[in-house]
């Protein structure tokens, strides 16, 4: 087997410069019962547990980093290039009920598997941007609510292992206007109502790029990628018109963006669905890196965003967590880490991840098949002759 000739950094740097490092990146998205599983299939074993911290998920629940040491060890052993650093939430206690559901991020009380979903929309009946100011924001999303010396700490951490560091908020600024008002009543609000959305996109946005200043100047230095993530897309093309989009969510996004170039970093951002129409108007607001690749979704095949944007823009993901990885066998699963690194790799740009994460509805046995043939022919001296049929 090849080996390794570059740090964790220097592979995924070159890559997202559209060269090809000693092998292509590879990243993991997963919940933590599957983390779990993947802990125990390796066997992996730790002595001291790292005292266990409560962290805000992207969701707005509060959970807590039980198995921080192994999962670290999990990673080496799946040969994954990043690192997350997270700011624990160090707020006010927020309730749990005895039927599981919770109060999270932003007020909403939530529930339900894995992310969950919200339970209740605040502002559904928010008729005038008086409403949306009324909203007692500060005592819901306050940015001094989070612990950015420990942030801070593991940013430094990572980077001196020599990782590629992931740091700011996922700012999910969709996700939260949807769950605040309610899906269906925000998206004709964008009609009937639009100075109320903005107000109410407006505020979400201005908590999280308060939240990204004070992560990326404790981080500066340590930290490489922004990886941001909301959805826009559905199986079969936007979930809003792209005029709404550039609207209401487009002038925020860029905000950040411009932010995080400032601090020198990459920016990537998460999207399920199909979003190939939007794909021109992220790079000429400044993306790097495209996630996750719903490759099922309309507009999404993977070889044809190469051919048509593989020039400008890096791809991360890929792999279908929708039929191969669920219900397909191992074969399958390794037939398509194979046609990813014949039609992604070459030429750089390409960082092979799940599409979406990781469920425990997912055989453990195609996880490690993907992990597995991801590394041994993931080297390019190994892509270069998949590229010739060998």
């Amino acid at each position: 087997m090849a080996k390794e000739t570059m740090s964790s950094r220097e592979r995924v740097l070159k890559a997202i410069n559209h060269q090809e490092p000693d092998r292509i990146p590879i990243d993991i998205s997963a919940v933590d019962e599957v983390m779990d599983a993947l802990i125990d299939y390796y066997g992996i074993e730790t002595g001291e547990e790292q005292e266990t911290r409560l962290y805000m998920g992207t969701d707005g629940r509060v959970f807590e980093r039980k198995r921080h040491e192994a999962q670290l060890l999990l990673l080496e052993k799946l040969h994954v290039d990043f690192r997350w650093a997270w700011a624990p939430y160090v707020g006010p206690e927020l309730k749990t009920y005895p039927d599981g559901s919770r109060d999270g991020l932003f007020g909403i009380k939530r529930g339900g598997l894995f992310f969950g979903y919200a339970l209740e929309h605040p502002l559904k009946e928010a008729q005038s941007v008086e409403d949306i100011e009324a909203y007692p924001w500060k005592e819901y999303a306050n940015v001094d609510h989070y612990d950015y010396d420990q942030f801070e700490q593991e940013c430094r951490e990572f980077h001196n292992m020599g990782y590629a560091v992931y740091g700011g908020p996922w700012a999910p600024i969709a996700f939260w206007a949807m769950d605040l008002m309610g899906m269906d009543t925000l998206m004709m609000a964008m009609y009937d109502n639009p100075e109320v959305v903005a107000a109410l996109v407006g505020k979400i946005a201005d908590f999280y790029y308060k939240q990204a200043e004070i992560m990326f100047q404790k981080g500066k230095g340590y930290i490489d990628i922004f990886f941001m993530g909301d959805d826009y897309g559905v199986q079969c093309g936007l979930m809003m018109s792209r005029k709404l989009w550039k609207k209401f969510f487009a002038p925020h996004l860029e905000r950040l963006w411009k932010l995080a170039k400032s601090y020198g970093l990459k920016v990537q951002l998460h999207s399920c669905g199909s979003v190939r129409e939007l794909i021109p108007d992220f790079l000429e607001m400044g993306l790097d890196i495209l996630d996750p690749i719903q490759v099922r979704a309309q507009g999404m095949n993977p070889a044809e965003l190469k051919r048509d944007y593989g020039h400008r823009l890096s791809f991360h993901g890929s792999m279908d967590t929708q039929e191969t990885l669920p219900f397909g066998s191992e074969l399958d699963v390794k037939n398509e880490v194979l046609e990813r690194l014949r039609t992604m790799a070459p030429g750089g740009g390409f960082i092979l991840s799940p599409s979406q994460h990781l469920l425990t509805e997912i055989p453990l046995q195609n996880i490690v098949a993907m992990y597995e043939t991801a590394y041994e022919y993931g080297f390019y001296s190994v892509i270069h002759k998949l590229e010739k049929g060998g």
